[in-house]
């Protein structure tokens, strides 16, 4: 599916316009009491939710969980859009969500809409700020939706380069062998284990090496002290 200009441009008019209407009640999770320097933001469902092991996967980054177990892409963008000045200003964003989505049965076009409302958000309050964009992962206990999870990755490869200061990451093509989930999943068949998150955690790392700023990644992500 290949997005053109006139259904970008109708994607983002949405989100803008949404982004007017009411929002849900609730804030992004943080368990740090007050903002750091090279912090990075990880939003998204339960597989960021439950990354337990982020913050030293990602040192000597600040990684900060601040994923909401079950959530959907919507939920996500609403409380985004009440972050605050007093949340500091994080060196780059990384989102996974929409597998919720697409398993409750939600059109990958109104997912779209929620992302572009999430980055309209995004430029208005943390106006240059990168975000990384993961793809959705293959999971095995849900094998029945793979066919709509490889049409939104399609949609998102399509559409992230549209928008400013944003990248797709694929995270599918790791966790795949011969077409088909590896074994790093947990009992439930849809949530990482350890190595999944090892995997993940190397991608995301190769990503902000190769996007961010060098002099960042340098101080960041290289030369600063993990204590």
């Amino acid at each position: 599916m290949l997005v053109g200009a006139g259904t970008f441009v109708a994607i983002m008019a949405a989100a803008w316009l949404g982004g007017l209407l009411p929002h849900d009640d609730g804030e992004l999770p943080d368990d740090h009491e007050r903002p750091g320097t090279c912090m990075l933001w990880f939003l998204g469902s339960s597989s960021i939710h439950r990354w337990t092991s982020l913050e030293k996967d990602l040192t000597p980054w600040d990684a900060r969980n601040r994923g909401i177990d079950g959530a959907m892409l919507n939920d996500i963008a609403s409380r985004f859009s009440k972050i605050s000045p007093d949340e500091g200003r994080p060196a780059a964003i990384i989102l996974y969500s929409g597998e919720n989505d697409i398993a409750g049965g939600r059109d990958i076009r109104a997912i779209a809409r929620d992302l572009a409302r999430l980055s309209v958000t995004r430029d208005r309050v943390l106006k240059g700020v990168p975000l990384f964009i993961l793809s959705m992962k293959p999971s095995p206990g849900r094998l029945q939706y793979l066919p709509r999870l490889q049409e939104y990755n399609l949609l998102l490869r399509h559409l992230v380069p549209k928008i400013k200061n944003a990248a797709y990451v694929d995270i599918t093509g790791p966790l795949l062998a011969d077409g088909m989930p590896r074994s790093h999943y947990r009992e439930d068949a849809i949530h990482l284990s350890p190595s999944g998150y090892a995997i993940l955690a190397r991608v995301v790392r190769q990503t902000l090496d190769a996007r961010m700023a060098p002099s960042v990644v340098q101080r960041c992500g290289k030369g600063r002290s993990a204590g």
